[in-house]
């Protein structure tokens, strides 16, 4: 029988001289990652001031909705359709509530029918034509998301089973079915992420944060170099030059 090798947790490349792999001297064994959570003035500085930021957030959600949709309908039908979307405002809001979710994690259109009791489930059978009265964009810093719901037989599950709004000294209780969510940069689980957002995801800037904040500091640095830069000129005289015999100044050039 060959001999028995035992495995341990710990097995990786390892270099007694180099001290790889020794969690005591090799100083790459001491690296962890960590979660840095943007505060909202951070995240409103880095979309007005930083054009990478702002590009990240943007270009994606207009991508998503440059190209509109092609319907597979009578003209009639088609027409009547678009004509909806332009009374609604819908891609000029969606485009909106596209670049609010990535910005701050989330972000959602409220479906306006008109309707007070608001914590009713919305029957799309029931609307009519022209029963969507308004749309309205409200990013996570407008919205308060609720209690998340247990009940594994419910269509919601996972999610919240209701909205907060507040508005003029009022808070207003919305079903979710009445608000169509999105989610900046999803969880990859929930309940780890459940007392950082409840509810809604990362904003997309803070998976890129560190290495945008780096590709800005050495850009401004090497930026501040020109103002260090100089050009010193120096006027050697009596250098003669033997092949015409006659003495001519050189100027040299330092930098």
């Amino acid at each position: 029988m060959g001999e028995v090798i035992t495995l341990r947790a710990n097995d990786s490349l390892r270099s007694v001289v180099a001290g790889l792999g020794d969690p005591f001297r090799d100083k790459a064994a001491t690296t962890y990652y960590g979660f840095q959570q943007l505060d909202e003035y951070q995240l409103s500085n880095i979309y007005r001031s930083n054009w990478l930021g702002r590009k990240i957030i943007d270009i994606p959600a207009m991508d998503a909705v440059r190209k509109g949709r092609d319907w597979q309908a009578q003209q009639d039908q088609i027409e009547a359709i678009e004509a909806e979307e332009n009374r609604l405002g819908f891609w000029h809001k969606l485009l909106d509530v596209k670049v609010k979710a990535r910005l701050w994690g989330g972000a959602a259109l409220f479906i306006g029918t008109g309707e007070t009791d608001l914590m009713r489930p919305l029957e799309p059978e029931r609307i009519g034509k022209g029963g969507i009265k308004y749309l309205t964009v409200l990013s996570r810093r407008d919205v308060t998301s609720g209690e998340i719901e247990q009940d594994v037989l419910s269509e919601f599950f996972g999610r919240p089973s209701y909205y907060e709004v507040t508005g003029d000294a009022a808070m207003v209780r919305i079903h979710p079915s009445r608000l169509a969510v999105f989610i900046g940069a999803s969880n990859a689980d929930s309940m780890i992420a459940k007392s950082i957002n409840q509810g809604w995801g990362d904003s997309v800037l803070e998976a890129v944060y560190t290495a945008m904040r780096n590709a800005d500091a050495t850009a401004a640095n090497i930026a501040s170099l020109v103002f260090e830069s100089w050009s010193d000129v120096k006027d050697i005289k009596r250098l003669i030059s033997q092949e015409k015999g006659a003495s001519r100044p050189l100027f040299l050039c330092a930098g």
